[in-house]
């Protein structure tokens, strides 16, 4: 999608093209632009304000910065340090508590960094193929034949680790 000003300075440039004595079809496949999307362009005397408006606003349901506190103090407690938020937020409904939904879980603690490894978890030590790198030559041989269009079948994937 192209900003408003870009779109100025191409109607701008086809009409000085047009001017010239260029036609509208001519000047509009140099910049790769139909012409009715050029005349649509025309119609246009302001910027669609609606982008402005909606990064001005804030929906209602927004959760305060006392509310992610509570979220990110529940969080890192010594009881759920190691649970991620689908875990939390049903072991506290058992409790009869609720602070809010799995995913504003999610959103406060990507925001905070402590999505992962929270607590005592520690960081996966393993690598899924590890030191053998036969499995992904194997792989790109495979992408490259077929890319291609040398291999018309698909292969058994668990042959290539």
């Amino acid at each position: 999608m192209t900003t408003f000003l870009d779109r100025q300075k191409a109607v701008e440039l086809i009409d000085n093209a047009c001017f010239a004595g260029a036609r509208l079809s001519a000047a509009c496949d140099i910049l790769d632009v139909s012409p009715r999307t050029v005349q649509r362009w025309r119609g246009q005397e302001k910027p669609d304000g609606r982008k402005a408006a909606a990064q001005q606003r804030t929906p209602g349901n927004k959760l305060s910065q006392r509310e992610q506190d509570k979220i990110l103090t529940i969080c890192n407690q010594p009881e759920f340090a190691n649970m991620p938020p689908n875990q939390i937020v049903p072991a506290l409904a058992d409790q009869g508590t609720y602070i809010a939904s799995e995913s504003s879980f999610y959103r406060v603690l990507r925001k905070a960094d402590q999505l992962a490894h929270r607590g005592k978890a520690k960081p996966p030590t393993h690598t899924r193929l590890g030191t053998n790198t036969s499995g992904l030559l194997k792989l790109q041989k495979i992408k490259t034949a077929v890319n291609e269009g040398r291999m018309r079948c698909v292969m058994n994937h668990s042959r290539l680790y």
